[in-house]
């Protein structure tokens, strides 16, 4: 599931004007382990 969302701004930017998330399973959420949460940039 989508653990959160960076929009591109003036001062933050992901490529070329993209999005930066961070997914993470349900399971891996309700046990807080963010260690098994992974980054994908969409740019």
């Amino acid at each position: 599931m989508l653990l959160w969302q960076i929009d591109t701004t003036d001062d933050w930017m992901w490529g070329d004007m993209g999005k930066l998330y961070f997914w993470i399973r349900r399971q891996d959420l309700a046990a807080s382990r963010f260690e098994h949460a992974w980054a994908v940039i969409q740019g």
